[in-house]
């Protein structure tokens, strides 16, 4: 198991035409649908505090990390998790980081560095071409509440889908309030997947700024075998 303190935590989720996602979701693994032709696409952002021990590679520099996923059924086997994503990329701001995850977590990650500038819930995400996404959270009166997010995480290898388990223990705050909260570039942290004209989210998750939250995750990843 790895554990992380974190300074800040957000994913935000948009609908998605199904059409876009077409050839990206690995078997077993199948994207989910909120109504028919829809999916789910999330931008997650985490700033990791100095001193996350990352298994083998040991202790890093305070990082961010920006990762962007496609979500999929679940394996209900597993239990009921919050959310089941496949990962498409990771980035972050720290190259070390980039070769933890991609060791730990088997995760495809962008073989550039990012920026992210980070205010209360702003987060301004760009590298050295430009900006890459820029979200916020618009409720205007967000309750946090100590609430654990349980994840079922999905990473496509060359040998197959692999999965791991992950958790977060933060104050927290979910809503779907459909205000304009985002702005998606082209780049490749997408993964080849178009971005264009997702504005507004489906579902956001953010963490009370200036608590710490703890995130943890399963090591090794496993082979995934038949879902149902």
């Amino acid at each position: 198991m790895i554990e992380l303190p974190l300074s800040y935590a957000a994913t935000t989720l948009f609908e998605i035409p199904l059409t876009r996602l077409a050839g990206r979701v690995p078997a077993p693994l199948s994207p989910i649908e909120v109504r028919p032709g829809v999916g789910l696409v999330s931008v997650t952002m985490c700033r990791v505090q100095e001193g996350g021990v990352h298994g083998a590679h040991g202790p890093l520099p305070a990082y961010d990390e920006v990762v962007f996923c496609v979500h999929v059924d679940p394996d209900l086997e597993r239990g009921v998790p919050d959310l089941a994503m496949l990962v498409l990329t990771f980035a972050a701001t720290e190259a070390r980081a980039l070769a933890a995850n991609a060791d730990h977590h088997d995760l495809p990650v962008l073989d550039r560095p990012i920026r992210v500038t980070l205010d209360g819930h702003r987060q301004e995400v760009s590298d050295a071409d430009g900006p890459i996404a820029n979200l916020t959270c618009e409720h205007p009166t967000p309750r946090y509440e100590q609430r654990p997010a349980v994840l079922q995480v999905y990473t496509p290898t060359e040998s197959g889908v692999r999965t791991y388990d992950e958790t977060f223990e933060a104050r927290s705050f979910r809503h779907q309030r459909r205000a304009p909260c985002a702005v998606l570039h082209d780049h490749p942290l997408f993964a080849g997947v178009d971005v264009s004209g997702l504005t507004r989210p489906f579902l956001q998750w953010v963490c009370e700024p200036g608590r710490v939250l703890v995130q943890r995750a399963s090591v090794p990843t496993r082979p995934v075998g038949g879902l149902p």
